[in-house]
């Protein structure tokens, strides 16, 4: 299991600074530094289907009707898709490397 981060620009114009604070940061109890991969998320907008609930639980992300601004939910292809290089570069690698 990879835990993801999405990166948040904190409200700068620069580069992400930081993983937002809607995911899992700090350390495992057997010593594992989370998360392992961050990728954009933050400042990324999605279509959202009409009726969908996540405009009313989360209002301070909707950027149009149909779109809102989301998080690990995007980074977590871009990390997928990473992951999938890695391993196709070194197929011997098992989960703990």
């Amino acid at each position: 299991m990879i835990t993801v981060g999405a990166t948040d620009t904190n409200g700068t114009v620069s580069q992400p600074t930081t993983c937002g604070a809607v995911v899992g940061v700090g350390v495992t109890n057997d010593g594992f530094t989370k998360p392992e991969i961050a990728a954009p998320g933050r400042y990324m907008y999605g279509p959202v289907p009409s009726g969908s609930a996540l405009p009313g639980l989360l209002p301070d992300r909707v950027v149009s009707p149909v779109h809102v601004d989301v998080g690990t939910s995007f980074s977590a292809p871009v990390v997928s898709a990473a992951a999938a290089y890695v391993l196709a570069q070194h197929p011997t690698w098992t989960p703990d490397r």
